[in-house]
């Protein structure tokens, strides 16, 4: 129907006379609907009203609240009125009765249901904002737990060095996040003191960082970095991980009056995985992409340490190397997990020269850390 108009509703007439209660303004094409109604909030008998004498004068007397309503929905009142019923039907308060009853009419207040539109805006309002305080405060969770995993995983590596690693490094500046990595390769650890080699170059991708490494490790001159001094030159407080408040942790690594932050640690000469942060999980199980960004290899083994995944259809994958996290190389899948359970695992490849690389992935959903060991 293509319409719009006004709806006038007859409830009932008394001598010729008609109380139109309802009025309702609707448009077929939008489907707006408002106007007004009323309901009744309190009944009387007459002689309770001083009306008549006679205490069965078959007929009561209503005080009504007019109303303003949206989709049916009251918004505002739009003041008071008496009605009689008599039969079932309502009929006009004769103007003779008004004076006899209007005292009563200031006695009683509108119910709180006649302003029921602005209030249930209102807690939808309060219930959106609450909803969002909520997200706010579990995002926030969430990126501190992340943050502390992370930390924890290149603390780990820190304190367990080979000559297969590569250290990134962040020059700490005024606008330290537009600098350019440099990478420190070591070569050797002592106790506490780190030997390396600074190298630059012409990308981070892992590949392009060794065959740098391979160029132009032997014409650069390697020095010592405590490993006390390593471990100072990141952020142990999420809230200090970012903005002005992350130079405090910047520290002098290659003597050269320069302040480096330690970004991560990543073991080169086979494999390298990372994590794409996407994936599905739910009553079939779970999937994670990762990506290889260093040798290739295959899936030769896959261990649960927690939970009660059954990783076993990924074993035999092959694992192709140089990706980027915009094409990643495997698609782990397990069995039997259950949205939010926590689970750790001990996955094996073995690369092209047949040397064995563990990572150990421990996470929640689709959060999770990698950590080669």
């Amino acid at each position: 129907m293509n319409c719009a108009g006004i709806i006038w509703q007859r409830i009932f007439s008394c001598q010729g006379s008609v109380i139109n209660l309802s009025i309702t303004q609707y448009s077929c094409a939008m489907r707006i609907v408002f106007g007004w109604n009323n309901f009744r909030i309190r009944s009387y008998q007459p002689f309770e009203l001083g009306v008549t004498s006679n205490p069965d004068a078959g007929f009561t007397i209503e005080l009504r609240q007019s109303y303003f309503h949206f989709f049916w929905i009251p918004f505002f009142g739009l003041g008071k009125k008496w009605a009689i019923r008599k039969e079932g039907k309502l009929y006009e308060l004769p103007a003779v009765y008004e004076p006899v009853v209007a005292a009563y009419k200031h006695g009683v207040k509108s119910p709180w249901y006649t302003y029921l539109g602005p209030l249930l805006i209102l807690a939808g309002g309060l219930s959106f904002w609450g909803y969002s305080e909520y997200q706010e405060y579990r995002y926030r969770q969430n990126a501190i737990s992340y943050f502390k995993r992370n930390n924890a995983v290149l603390e780990a590596q820190l304190r367990q060095l080979s000559d297969k690693d590569i250290i990134t490094l962040n020059e700490l500046t005024e606008n330290f996040w537009d600098s350019k990595p440099l990478y420190a390769k070591v070569e050797k650890v002592n106790g506490d003191v780190v030997t390396v080699t600074p190298v630059s170059a012409v990308s981070n991708k892992p590949m392009d960082v060794e065959d740098s490494y391979n160029r132009l490790g032997m014409q650069t001159a390697s020095l010592d970095i405590s490993l006390a001094q390593l471990l100072a030159a990141f952020p142990k407080k999420y809230d200090s991980s970012s903005g002005r408040a992350i130079l405090q942790y910047g520290r002098p690594l290659l003597n050269n009056e320069r302040n480096y932050l330690v970004k991560e640690v990543v073991r080169h000469f086979g494999p390298i995985l990372g994590d794409r942060g996407t994936g599905s999980y739910g009553i079939t199980g779970i999937s994670m992409a990762l990506y290889n960004a260093g040798w290739p290899a295959v899936v030769s083994a896959v261990k649960t340490l927690e939970g009660s995944i059954d990783w076993s259809e990924s074993i035999g994958m092959e694992v192709p190397g140089g990706q980027t996290e915009w094409s990643y190389s495997l698609e782990l899948r397990g069995r039997n997990y259950k949205t939010n359970d926590h689970y750790k695992f001990l996955l094996t490849l073995t690369d092209s020269t047949n040397n064995v690389h563990q990572y150990e992935i421990d996470g929640v959903n689709m959060e999770k850390t990698i950590r080669e060991l």
